[in-house]
């Protein structure tokens, strides 16, 4: 027996929040995307803020760039970004040296305080 759109929907929904752009892109309708947004099983400001969460050690430039290729709009990243702790705050919490930081997606401007004297 072949799976309805929202059934499918929902199997993805299960493992991990997807974001309205993402379902899009996996070809699911305007319909479908309709129904789960009214039934609150999508919504783009929660799962950009959690996957703020669980990617707490990347930096703004890098954490932008993912969120943005997943189809979530520069507005609403930028509204969930400038709720996150400064990237100072941020780098110092995670107490790792300059080079550690950097393949980290922070920005090197942000970070020049733990840059090594020379």
């Amino acid at each position: 027996m072949r799976k309805t759109e929202l059934e499918r929907a929902g199997e993805l929904l299960a493992r991990r929040d997807y974001g309205e752009g993402e379902l899009l892109a996996r070809g699911f309708s305007a319909d479908t995307l309709r129904t789960l947004v009214e039934r609150g099983f999508v919504n783009d400001d929660r799962t950009i803020r959690s996957f703020l969460l669980g990617h707490a050690k990347w930096g703004r430039p890098r954490v932008r760039a993912a969120l943005e290729a997943r189809g979530f709009r520069s507005e609403d990243v930028e509204e969930a970004l400038a709720e996150w702790p400064p990237e100072e705050e941020r780098a110092r919490a995670l107490g790792l040296p300059y080079k550690k930081l950097l393949p980290l997606g922070f920005d090197p401007d942000d970070i020049d305080f733990l840059r090594p004297e020379e």
